[in-house]
């Protein structure tokens, strides 16, 4: 036999041993790329469960903010055993706090929306004060995370102040809003801005916007005048809410550098109070902007708010 013939011999008698190997390795692949599947997909159920729950908290916070003044409603109509004005008073009252309590729940979102204003951003439309690959890169971070957040109606829009500083508004996931200031998108790289927009449909998400625009529309404006309103405001906006959809952000990009990078480019800022807005309008809506800025001397301290530095700080040890 010649080594030429020997050699192919070898050969035969081991291409079973060299296919049966293949196979078993890309078996295995396969294995691990199933096992990889079934955990992504268990922590996402597991992730959207806890979604659920503070879309539900919240939804029930702003119910009861609503609902609670009935009381005295429910007060003077048990009067009526006493005079029937304290029951007709009482059925007036309900009446008119049921109406006044639809109206915010059902134009609280659409009202600070049109307060806010700001240019939508599309595939199709931008705002001037963006260029064309900036408007791209803002579009293309977007809608990737419209998928991953599963809010395929939410829509941007640039206020064009050089404040980096964003918020969101939505009475539900599917009518969602978020705004970006253009100074926020300039200062950020993609990385950090996903991270920021990420915090931002997260707040959408967990159901803040609904809590959070009744809390500065119904309570918030009272404070002036009774400051109890304030803490009020607080408990119905919810507590931890920014460092909650901060935790919620890295979840999912699952890459906390991006935030921190982009909480401290905010924090370096001179102001992060965006100008183009009246005063008004940006210290009614003070809690709910990504990053906090300077509040009148008078206005009480907010319970559970944490600064940047200590978001940057929660985030560090993860």
């Amino acid at each position: 036999m010649t080594p030429a013939t020997r050699d192919r011999t070898r050969w035969q008698r081991r291409a079973p041993d060299n296919d049966g190997r293949a196979r078993r390795a890309v078996e295995a692949q396969q294995a691990a790329y199933e096992a990889s599947r079934a955990v992504l997909a268990g922590a996402a159920r597991r992730r959207d469960a806890v979604w659920r729950h503070a879309a539900r908290a919240s939804r029930r916070r702003a119910t009861i903010a609503l609902v609670a003044p009935l009381t005295v409603a429910i007060v003077l109509g048990a009067l009526g055993v006493v005079s029937i004005d304290f029951l007709i008073a009482g059925i007036a009252i309900a009446v008119a706090i049921a109406l006044l309590s639809w109206l915010m729940w059902a134009r609280a979102a659409s009202v600070l929306t049109r307060r806010l204003g700001g240019t939508v951003v599309t595939a199709k439309r931008r705002p001037n004060i963006l260029s064309a690959t900036e408007a791209a890169r803002l579009v293309d971070v977007a809608e990737g995370l419209f998928a991953v957040f599963g809010l395929p109606g939410a829509e941007i829009r640039v206020l064009d102040d050089p404040a980096p500083n964003a918020m969101s508004v939505g009475r539900s996931p599917d009518r969602g809003v978020v705004f970006v200031t253009s100074g926020l998108v300039l200062a950020l790289d993609r990385i950090e801005l996903e991270a920021v927009l990420a915090h931002e449909l997260a707040h959408i998400k967990r159901g803040d916007t609904v809590s959070g625009a009744i809390a500065v529309l119904a309570f918030d404006p009272l404070k002036r005048y009774i400051p109890t309103f304030a803490r009020i405001a607080d408990r119905v906006a919810g507590y931890g809410r920014e460092p909650l959809a901060d935790l919620a952000a890295v979840g999912v990009t699952r890459y906390p550098p991006g935030l921190i990078s982009a909480l401290e480019k905010i924090g370096a800022t001179a102001s992060r109070r965006p100008t183009c807005l009246p005063r008004s309008v940006t210290e009614a809506t003070s809690r709910l902007w990504l990053a906090p800025f300077d509040l009148p001397s008078e206005e009480p301290e907010r319970l559970w708010a944490l600064d940047l530095a200590e978001r940057v700080g929660v985030l560090t040890e993860l």
